[in-house]
Protein backbone atom coordinates (compact mmCIF):
# COMPACT_ATOMS: atom_id res chain seq x y z
CA UNK A 1 0.00 0.00 0.00
CA UNK A 2 2.95 2.59 1.29
CA UNK A 3 4.70 1.93 -2.43
CA UNK A 4 0.98 3.01 -4.56
CA UNK A 5 0.43 5.68 -2.29
CA UNK A 6 3.70 7.19 -2.26
CA UNK A 7 4.03 6.86 -6.20
CA UNK A 8 0.49 8.07 -6.54
CA UNK A 9 1.24 11.13 -4.20
CA UNK A 10 4.24 12.20 -5.86
CA UNK A 11 2.64 12.03 -9.41
CA UNK A 12 -0.07 13.83 -8.66
CA UNK A 13 2.47 16.57 -7.56
CA UNK A 14 4.11 16.21 -10.43
CA UNK A 15 7.22 15.78 -9.13
CA UNK A 16 10.19 13.39 -10.15
CA UNK A 17 11.95 10.94 -8.04
CA UNK A 18 14.76 13.33 -7.93
CA UNK A 19 13.55 16.06 -6.81
CA UNK A 20 11.40 14.49 -3.78
CA UNK A 21 14.70 12.86 -3.20
CA UNK A 22 16.41 16.35 -2.75
CA UNK A 23 13.13 17.90 -0.57
CA UNK A 24 13.34 14.86 1.60
CA UNK A 25 17.27 14.94 1.49
CA UNK A 26 17.81 11.13 0.36
CA UNK A 27 18.75 9.40 -3.02
CA UNK A 28 16.35 8.48 -6.08
CA UNK A 29 17.36 4.92 -5.74
CA UNK A 30 15.99 5.15 -2.39
CA UNK A 31 12.31 6.59 -3.40
CA UNK A 32 12.95 4.30 -5.74
CA UNK A 33 12.98 1.33 -3.45
CA UNK A 34 10.16 3.25 -1.47
CA UNK A 35 7.82 2.98 -4.35
CA UNK A 36 8.96 -0.42 -5.88
CA UNK A 37 8.29 -2.29 -2.26
CA UNK A 38 12.44 -2.85 -1.80
CA UNK A 39 12.64 -0.95 1.46
CA UNK A 40 10.45 0.80 4.17
CA UNK A 41 10.97 4.31 5.00
CA UNK A 42 12.05 5.13 9.02
CA UNK A 43 9.09 7.13 11.03
CA UNK A 44 11.09 10.61 10.30
CA UNK A 45 11.38 9.40 6.74
CA UNK A 46 7.65 8.53 6.60
CA UNK A 47 7.21 12.26 7.99
CA UNK A 48 9.43 14.17 5.94
CA UNK A 49 7.47 12.69 2.46
CA UNK A 50 3.94 13.32 4.18
CA UNK A 51 4.81 16.92 4.20
CA UNK A 52 6.87 17.39 1.14
CA UNK A 53 3.76 15.84 -0.56
CA UNK A 54 1.18 17.54 1.45
CA UNK A 55 -0.91 14.11 3.03
CA UNK A 56 -0.77 12.62 5.75
CA UNK A 57 1.32 9.48 6.95
CA UNK A 58 -2.01 7.65 7.54
CA UNK A 59 -2.69 8.29 3.93
CA UNK A 60 0.80 6.67 2.83
CA UNK A 61 0.30 4.04 5.63
CA UNK A 62 -2.86 2.75 3.56
CA UNK A 63 -4.72 3.59 6.86
CA UNK A 64 -7.22 6.27 5.26
CA UNK A 65 -8.47 6.93 2.31
CA UNK A 66 -8.16 11.12 3.34
CA UNK A 67 -5.68 12.95 1.98
CA UNK A 68 -5.63 14.92 4.49
CA UNK A 69 -7.15 15.06 7.75
CA UNK A 70 -9.56 17.98 8.07
CA UNK A 71 -8.21 20.86 9.43
CA UNK A 72 -4.65 20.33 8.08
CA UNK A 73 -4.75 21.79 5.14
CA UNK A 74 -2.86 24.70 4.17
CA UNK A 75 -3.59 28.23 4.44
CA UNK A 76 -3.93 30.05 0.92
CA UNK A 77 -2.96 33.00 2.09
CA UNK A 78 0.48 31.68 2.91
CA UNK A 79 0.57 29.84 -0.32
CA UNK A 80 -0.10 33.16 -1.98
CA UNK A 81 2.63 34.62 0.12
CA UNK A 82 4.95 32.46 -0.71
CA UNK A 83 5.37 33.58 -4.39
CA UNK A 84 6.45 31.74 -7.81
CA UNK A 85 2.94 30.38 -8.10
CA UNK A 86 1.95 28.71 -11.48
CA UNK A 87 -1.56 27.96 -13.06
CA UNK A 88 -0.43 24.02 -15.30
CA UNK A 89 3.05 25.62 -15.95
CA UNK A 90 2.22 29.66 -16.73
CA UNK A 91 3.60 32.00 -14.13
CA UNK A 92 1.13 33.85 -12.26
CA UNK A 93 2.39 37.32 -10.97
CA UNK A 94 1.66 39.64 -8.33
CA UNK A 95 -0.82 41.76 -10.82
CA UNK A 96 -2.77 38.03 -11.93
CA UNK A 97 -2.98 37.16 -8.17
CA UNK A 98 -4.27 40.33 -6.73
CA UNK A 99 -8.13 40.14 -8.10
CA UNK A 100 -7.78 36.32 -6.71
CA UNK A 101 -7.21 37.57 -3.12
CA UNK A 102 -9.72 40.28 -3.44
CA UNK A 103 -12.36 37.45 -4.38
CA UNK A 104 -11.11 35.18 -1.50
CA UNK A 105 -11.43 37.66 1.11
CA UNK A 106 -14.55 38.93 0.05
CA UNK A 107 -15.91 35.04 -0.28
CA UNK A 108 -14.46 34.36 3.41
CA UNK A 109 -16.06 38.01 4.62
CA UNK A 110 -19.27 37.49 2.86
CA UNK A 111 -19.31 33.37 3.80
CA UNK A 112 -23.00 32.52 5.16
CA UNK A 113 -21.48 30.71 7.98
CA UNK A 114 -19.62 33.56 9.40
CA UNK A 115 -22.26 33.70 12.21
CA UNK A 116 -22.25 29.81 13.17
CA UNK A 117 -18.17 30.08 13.82
CA UNK A 118 -18.74 33.19 16.70
CA UNK A 119 -17.83 35.61 14.95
Amino acid sequence: MLSERLRSARKGKRMSQKRLAEQCNTTTGTISNYENGYSTPSNDMLTRLADVLDVSVDYLLGRTDAVMPRGNGRNLRTLMDEGELHWDGVPLSEAYLRPVRDLLELVVRERPDKEDKGE
